[in-house]
């Protein structure tokens, strides 16, 4: 059954409503915008001179301000978190790294791989935590290396993935 003329202009402006992503300025970091069908806000952020994602991993807009908050104090101690993160890289993926190695006369050093991996993406949680997503320049036939941990923390576990 159809309803009356007010309810279709109730139902089209909720459609429309449900259909327009939201969208978050900030003064830093820029605007983020909804992804509904991920549940996070995207933006681009300046990673050491680098244009990378930056994603607020949130289901509504206040959990995306709460994470918008923690990613601020990220990129006050990016500098930190890129050294904590460089070692644990390379303590816990360089065996790896030769280990998938395609030459075997060649022995990947330190630099070697961390000038292989490039960030592409950073997500940070309402409640603090990061994932850091690099691309693997081949040394993992194109899987991702990411880097997890919390603002305050630091760098705690490193994965390959996908």
């Amino acid at each position: 059954m159809l309803g009356k003329a007010e309810d279709d202009l109730v139902m089209s402006q909720r459609r429309a409503d449900l259909l327009t992503p939201r969208q978050i300025i900030d003064d830093q970091l820029g605007a983020f915008v909804e992804d509904k069908r991920v549940h996070w806000f995207r933006g681009a952020g300046d990673w050491a001179g680098q244009s990378v994602d930056l994603v607020l991993d949130a289901e509504d807009s206040d959990s995306a301000k709460e994470a918008l908050s923690w990613a601020r104090r990220l990129l006050d101690r990016r500098d930190s978190w890129d050294r904590q993160a460089d070692a644990l890289i390379v303590s816990r993926m360089l065996e790896l790294a030769n280990d998938w190695c395609q030459d075997p006369n060649k022995t990947l050093t330190a630099e070697d791989l961390l000038e292989s991996l490039r960030l592409h993406g950073v997500h940070v949680s309402p409640t603090g935590g990061v994932s850091a997503w690099f691309d693997d320049g081949g040394i993992f036939a194109g899987h991702s290396v990411v880097v997890m941990g919390d603002v305050d923390n630091g760098p705690a576990d490193v994965e390959m993935v996908g």
